[in-house]
């Protein structure tokens, strides 16, 4: 085989790894905007629901096994019994946030996401962080923060 013709081949090569690469981008791009939508409108209903009156049962219908496996049901109820004195919800602040795809050999594809939001209550505003998951094609919350304002040095972490 001549140079010329090795070059031809390596330059075909490398332009044809490049346009799968440019093609993978696109849809992975594609895909998170998507998943970004998807996860944004799970928050969004998801805390004035869970907010709205304080429902620890609200929260469990949302959260993943892991989630309530790993909380005491007591502690919830209770930490919920204090949150309630915050009154009910006045205004939901909204969300930012992004989803995630990770890939592994030991999880294969996990798509999760991360999310801040703040709503007015009765007795003052909360700051929320959550954490969610997708599995099964439905996202649920993997863990949750939540902050009254007047307590931000505090650390109240369900």
């Amino acid at each position: 085989m001549t140079l010329n013709k090795m070059m031809r081949k390596t330059g075909n090569f490398l332009l044809t790894i490049g346009a799968l690469l440019t093609f993978a981008t696109a849809v992975i791009a594609s895909v998170g905007s998507v998943l970004d939508k998807e996860s944004k409108a799970f928050v969004d209903a998801a805390v004035p629901a869970i907010v709205s009156g304080w429902d620890v049962g609200e929260l469990q219908k949302r959260a993943s096994d892991e989630f309530n496996n790993s909380v005491d049901n007591a502690d919830l109820q209770r930490y919920f019994a204090i949150l309630r004195k915050m009154g009910t919800l006045r205004e939901y602040r909204g969300s930012t946030g992004e989803a995630q795809i990770a890939i592994s050999f030991l999880n294969g594809v996990e798509i999760t996401a991360l999310y801040a939001a703040s709503a007015d209550c009765d007795e003052g505003a909360v700051d929320l962080q959550l954490s969610l998951i997708k599995q099964k094609g439905r996202w649920l919350i993997l863990g949750i923060r939540i902050t009254p304002r007047e307590l931000a040095d505090d650390n109240n972490t369900i």
